[in-house]
C-alpha cells in the first residue's frame, strides 16, 4: 500500500498541470462507451479531474463517459469532484483532492483502492459482498443497497461511515459489521469507533 500511494501521489502532481489541449486525447468511441461488464465509466467531472490510463501512463482529462478498465487511475485536483458509475445500480463518487485506483471491475468481484481523499459508494440495489473498497489501513466490504462513505487522511488515518446500510470492515486487528450511526476511525495499528462524521457539502 505504501508503493500505491507514493506511485499515485508522483501520477497525480504530473498530472494536474494538464492543460486543455490534452482533451482530445482520447478517442470519440471511447469518449461515448456508455460502460459494459468490467468496465466503468465517468458519468461527472468538475473542475481538474484527470485519468491515468494503467497500461501506457498515458494522462488525460476525465472526460464525461469516458471509459474506465482495471488498472486505471482517476484524480481530482483542489475544488473539482468526480462520480463513476459501474453499472446502473452502483457508483462512486470523489471529493477533491482524491486518488483512486480500479484494480478489478468485474461485476462479481469489483476491488477499488483509495490512496487519498474521500468517497462515496452507493450501492442500489443489494452488494452481495462483491464491491470492496481498500484503504492503506483496512478494506471495506458493502453487505447490502446502502451509502458508504471511506476517507483517508493526510496522516494516514482511514474512517468509514456507513450511512445507510452495513459493512464488513477488516484489518490487521480482524473483521467488523459497521452499520450507521458511527464512524470506525483506523491506522496501522488500532481500530477505534466515534460519533458519525456529519453530513457536509460532499454528502
Amino acid at each position: 500500500m505504501h508503493l500505491y500511494t507514493k506511485v499515485l501521489g508522483v501520477l497525480l502532481a504530473a498530472s494536474i498541470g494538464l492543460t486543455a489541449a490534452l482533451a482530445g486525447a482520447l478517442p470519440a468511441s471511447a469518449q461515448t462507451y456508455n460502460g459494459g461488464p468490467g468496465v466503468a465509466n465517468v458519468s461527472l467531472a468538475n473542475g481538474n479531474v484527470v485519468i491515468i490510463r494503467g497500461d501506457s501512463g498515458a494522462q488525460v482529462p476525465a472526460t464525461i463517459n469516458a471509459p474506465l478498465v482495471s488498472g486505471d487511475y482517476i484524480a481530482t485536483g483542489s475544488g473539482s469532484n468526480a462520480e463513476v458509475q459501474f453499472d446502473g445500480t452502483s457508483m462512486l463518487r470523489l471529493a477533491n483532492n482524491t486518488q483512486v485506483r480500479f484494480i478489478n471491475l468485474s461485476p462479481n468481484s469489483r476491488e477499488v483502492q483509495l490512496a487519498a481523499g474521500t468517497v462515496d459508494l452507493a450501492e442500489l440495489q443489494g452488494a452481495g459482498g462483491s464491491a470492496q473498497l481498500d484503504t492503506p489501513a483496512l478494506s471495506v466490504r458493502p453487505n447490502q443497497t446502502g451509502d458508504y462513505r471511506v476517507s483517508v487522511l493526510g496522516n494516514g488515518e482511514t474512517l468509514v461511515t456507513v450511512r445507510s446500510g452495513s459493512a464488513t470492515v477488516s484489518s490487521t486487528n480482524g473483521s467488523q459489521t459497521l452499520t450507521p450511526d458511527s464512524t470506525l476511525v483506523a491506522n496501522r495499528n488500532s481500530v477505534s469507533l466515534q460519533n458519525a462524521v456529519g453530513f457536509d457539502s460532499f454528502d
